[in-house]
């Protein structure tokens, strides 16, 4: 990972899009640890730290089986997807994704969907887990979609 360069394009791919996203939070960490009551580290550290989660979560389920990363989709425009990419030789979406970042036209399950899986499905994380990972979405969201009320508790 290096720095942008104007003009030119950078790949990041998953492993290096979660590092970001874990470092950002650890940023934000740092910057409530200053001043627990600045307002702008707490959404800053909300938004990087549900980023980071998310990221990861999918990453966990795309190496176990990569289909249902998309299982919000219609059925077909996925399979129709997998046969575009393996007629140009890959396997998984991300590796055809990567290559070819314009055929990238389906969207991912949500947040929650993702702890869902991880929860019941593999059986990776607790419920009690997967109800502050949820928290967590809910409180970024307020933030991300229009106007929130926050508490003091609301990601502890």
């Amino acid at each position: 990972m290096g720095n942008l360069v104007n003009g030119q394009e950078e790949n990041i791919n998953i492993i290096d899009n979660i590092i970001l996203a874990f470092k950002a939070t650890e940023l934000h960490i740092k910057g409530l640890s200053n001043d627990i009551t600045d307002l702008l580290e707490y959404k800053m550290f909300v938004l990087c730290l549900d980023n980071a989660v998310e990221l990861l979560f999918k990453f966990m389920i795309a190496r176990r089986e990569e289909i249902l990363l998309y299982a919000d989709e219609k059925t077909e425009n996925v399979l129709k997807k997998y046969n575009q990419a393996h007629k140009k030789g890959f396997t998984k979406l991300e590796a055809f994704f990567q290559r070819y970042p314009m055929e990238n036209d389906l969207h991912t399950v949500s947040f929650s969907k993702a702890c869902d899986f991880l929860k019941d499905y593999y059986q990776i994380i607790g419920e009690t887990f997967a109800s502050k990972c949820k928290k967590l979405a809910q409180v970024r969201n307020g933030f991300i979609h229009y106007s929130t009320t926050i508490r003091y508790i609301d990601v502890v």
